[in-house]
């Protein structure tokens, strides 16, 4: 949990405490972090080992289900929306994002981070980017897209970084893990060698936009 305490840390500026919802949490790491920090938390999860052990050994309000338009709209209205590494994997995020902004309450926070089909080692690597992950991804959206379309829905965009402390850890896995990938053999040594080039490419990885990964806080404004 103590590798989720920087989530944590970008919430508070916004809501601190209150009913948060994670969509696709996974084991539930962020999920406990949040329960620990003293929000009411809830969950929506497909996979049913996971809702079971969340259930089981973290004490979660779960919801298994696929379909997480659908449960949304049967839940009350919450403070906290979470999709951490979840909207590349949908068929539809325009239509879950939907669905999120409208069952956050007024002044409510939804949080996302996701990769940046803009990023550095993405120009550089082309097919070989780890963060490409077909089919396990289906979308990389453009982060000035998705601000655009949040902005759409009334939600107030108070943060969207390739610079937080999550974002910062994906540059580094995706050196590692692409450079992994061209071998077979010798697989641990290109790691290696990619947390090098991760060290010496960090000054243009951090630049604002260039990152492998990007965070977005958007806030819910009032309907006049």
């Amino acid at each position: 949990m103590k590798a989720e305490a920087y989530k944590i840390e970008l919430l508070h500026p916004y809501r601190r405490g209150g009913s948060l919802l994670e969509i696709g949490p996974a084991c539930g790491y962020f999920a406990g972090a949040a329960l620990k920090a003293g929000y009411d938390v809830s969950v929506i999860e497909m996979s049913s080992a996971c809702c079971a052990y969340m259930r089981d050994k973290g004490g979660i309000d779960v919801h298994e289900s696929s379909d997480v338009p659908g449960t949304l709209a049967t839940m009350a209205p919450l403070q906290v929306i979470a999709l951490w590494h979840v909207i590349e994997h949908v068929p539809d995020p325009w239509a879950l994002l939907r669905a999120a902004a409208e069952r956050l309450a007024t002044g409510g926070v939804l949080a996302l981070a996701t990769p940046n089909p803009d990023a550095l080692q993405f120009k550089i690597l082309g097919a070989s980017w780890t963060h490409l992950d077909a089919p396990r991804h289906v979308y990389l959206l453009p982060i000035q897209h998705l601000v655009s379309f949040l902005s759409g829905l009334g939600l107030s965009i108070r943060e969207a970084t390739c610079l937080d402390e999550g974002s910062r850890y994906w540059n580094t896995f995706g050196w590692e893990e692409s450079l992994g990938h061209l071998t077979k053999r010798g697989r641990r040594f290109a790691k290696g060698l990619g947390r090098g080039v991760a060290r010496m490419m960090a000054p243009l990885d951090h630049r604002d936009g260039a990152g492998s990964a990007y965070t977005i806080i958007a806030v819910k404004e009032p309907s006049y």
